[in-house]
């Protein structure tokens, strides 16, 4: 007896989904896309087309949770349909919440700019994530290089941005994304007393992704956009204008002769006679220092500076005062470490002694502003006739600076106006002797004894 086989419940079709439900004659129509019935959990999507133009069709689905995925269907080359995601379409249980699309025409337009040019989405694709981007672009512009910065960069990238945006893909990157990260790098790099050094680094933060986004463009779309803007940063640099006074001046010089300042009392008058930058002086070896004149090395990629100055009185008499502490182990004429710790000392010994005589302290001053003291008076400086002393170009020459009145000038004035800086600084350390009373007679040099 054959046993009888039990049959199955049948199950019946699932509803086939009414496109009229969401579109007015053959187009999508937002409001009634906004108000459409989702499916069930078990009915899971719905799928509809909209007909833009041969080859293009803007595509829907409408998932059970509410999401409303946007695509453009096309043809590759073989006649193959390719779908191309273009984005969302307001949330409709959650109406609040971030989407890519407010209305279907923007959709639309998005979909007709890929029809055009189908290349634009498989050039943004081929770009890859940001890591890698950013390694492309490290090791084409600033790896091997010298650069003085390199290591700098490289910490800004691994701290900041790439935690972030190491696997994000770079096309996706939009000027919103920028801000926000720049915000958190702010936020992030805002510690201490010194409130304004998170805008810094946000700043040299943006200056690093401008300089990747730029590389990149040549290899994107001709439609694609850096997602920065110069409104990003955030730091509002103010033109330092402070310089010390005739007062000042001589209140600096007298605390730095004395034997609480020792070295690093030297090193500040060294700073205030020669107009160098201070990383430049700490460098300054036994052997560049030949017959009264520092000849001064040139290393790749650094700022200008002359071959060589002739130092005046003063300033060898500083660097005879240093032989007493020279180390055998280091051929180094300055051994200041710590200056930031030595300089607020000094500070305050000044302060006292102006304390004392009833005197406000002294305002805020730093190391670089000797530069800037010098600039500012060897400028005005006046030859026995009354006529400037000093030309700009010599002037600039000194600090390391390179006054452009051309865009050729790099290109055919290639002196270095050794000589002319030479006698512009002999010439201002006599003022400074004037300035800070020191003892004119001490200034001659056996040559001018002669």
């Amino acid at each position: 007896m054959e046993s009888e086989v039990p049959e199955e419940p049948s199950v019946a079709p699932a509803p086939k989904f009414n496109k009229t439900s969401i579109m007015t004659g053959d187009k999508f129509d937002d409001r009634k896309l906004m108000r459409v019935k989702l499916p069930t959990r078990e009915e899971r999507q719905f799928y509809a087309s909209e007909n833009m133009e041969d080859g293009l069709s803007l595509r829907i689905v409408i998932g059970h949770g509410g999401t409303i995925k946007l695509s453009a269907s096309t043809y590759n080359e073989r006649g193959k349909p390719v779908q191309t995601k273009l984005g969302t379409f307001p949330h409709i249980s959650r109406p609040h919440a971030q989407c890519t699309f407010a209305k279907l025409k923007d959709a639309r337009d998005k979909a007709r700019e890929l029809f055009r040019d189908p290349q634009r989405r498989v050039r943004e694709k081929e770009a890859g994530a940001f890591g890698e981007v950013s390694r492309k672009w490290f090791a084409a512009e600033i790896e091997g290089r010298g650069l003085r910065s390199e290591d700098e960069i490289k910490r800004r990238l691994d701290k900041y941005v790439l935690p972030s945006w190491e696997h994000r893909p770079f096309a996706s990157i939009h000027k919103a994304d920028t801000s926000k990260l720049l915000d958190k790098v702010q936020e992030q790099a805002r510690t201490g007393p010194r409130k304004t050094r998170g805008a810094v680094q946000a700043d040299a933060v943006l200056s690093t992704l401008r300089a990747i986004f730029t590389y990149q463009a040549d290899y994107m779309h001709d439609s694609w956009v850096p997602p920065i803007s110069e409104t990003m940063k955030r730091s509002e640099k103010k033109k330092r204008q402070r310089k010390l006074d005739d007062a000042e001046l001589k209140q600096v010089w007298t605390e730095a002769k004395t034997e609480a300042s020792g070295e690093f009392g030297r090193f500040i008058r060294f700073l205030v006679l020669i107009p160098c930058r201070r990383s430049k002086v700490l460098a300054m070896d036994w052997p560049d220092v030949r017959d009264g004149t520092w000849f001064i090395p040139k290393r790749d990629r650094e700022k200008g500076y002359p071959s060589c100055i002739r130092l005046p009185k003063l300033a060898l008499d500083l660097i005879k005062e240093q032989r007493g502490l020279r180390r055998n182990s280091n051929d180094r004429i300055w051994h200041c470490v710590a200056l930031s710790r030595h300089k607020r000392a000094f500070d305050a010994r000044i302060n006292a002694t102006r304390q004392q005589a009833g005197e406000p302290k002294m305002p805020q001053w730093q190391l670089h502003d000797l530069r800037r003291t010098c600039r500012s008076r060897i400028g005005k400086l006046k030859d026995p006739e009354g006529r400037t002393a000093v030309l700009p170009f010599v002037c600039e020459a000194a600090l390391g600076h390179t006054l452009k009145i051309t865009d050729v000038q790099d290109t055919y004035d290639v002196n270095d106006y050794a000589d002319e800086v030479s006698d512009a600084l002999a010439l201002y350390a006599k003022h400074v002797a004037i300035t800070v009373g020191e003892n004119l007679v001490k200034l001659s040099s056996k040559k001018d004894a002669a």
